[in-house]
């Protein structure tokens, strides 16, 4: 069942994604919002194309809520994120990653081609550490999976990327007694500085 879409009404995943809600020229039959948890097309050919490993997403709405920076999606838990059929593709699986290595700290003197697409842990945790979104799949070279690496502080905490036991992201609180996610307007993050 979809949600109906009237003039283009905008999506829940909006503020998240770049870009104006609206329909995708390559579908024009989808023509309204969907819930992303119906989101369900075959992501297995995707994933392997963005060189992601297969089992780490299990469904077409977890991958765009990853996209989106949602780390923490479970579509039993969903009350209602619409995506239009725009960013449903733009995001999904019409992304696609790029040749070189396009993490964030690439050295702009350096053209390695990537190695492997980045999973949904290693972005979740550079959005932690340097607040800055990666995209799941996107490319990462073999010099910077090293300077990541480079980067752990082993001293404090066996957590990758320097990430401490004293980083808090402020949970998601429902607002009744349901155990239902719910979009959160702003993340708290405290990372201790090393």
């Amino acid at each position: 069942m979809s949600a109906p879409m009237v003039e283009l009404t905008p999506c829940s995943l909006r503020f998240y994604f770049e870009g104006n809600c609206g329909l995708c020229p390559k579908f024009p039959e989808e023509n309204s919002l969907k819930y992303v948890k119906e989101c369900n097309k075959s992501i297995a050919g995707h994933l392997r194309a963005c060189r992601v490993a297969e089992k780490s997403v299990r469904s077409e709405g977890e991958l765009l809520c990853l996209r989106a920076g949602i780390w923490r999606w479970k579509e039993k838990t969903d009350l209602g994120i619409t995506v239009c059929p725009a960013h449903r593709y733009m995001y999904g699986l019409g992304w696609k990653p790029r040749l070189k290595c396009d993490f964030f700290r690439h050295p702009s003197s350096s053209k390695s081609k990537a190695q492997r697409g980045m999973s949904a842990r290693m972005c979740e945790l550079a959005q932690l550490r340097w607040g800055v979104l990666c995209r799941i799949g996107t490319g990462i070279c073999r010099q910077c999976l090293d300077s990541l690496s480079e980067d752990r502080d082993d001293s404090e905490s066996p957590n990758s990327f320097g990430v401490t036991e004293e980083t808090k992201i402020e949970e998601d609180k429902p607002q009744d007694n349901n155990d239902h996610y719910q979009l959160r307007p702003k993340q708290v993050i405290t990372i201790k500085d090393t």
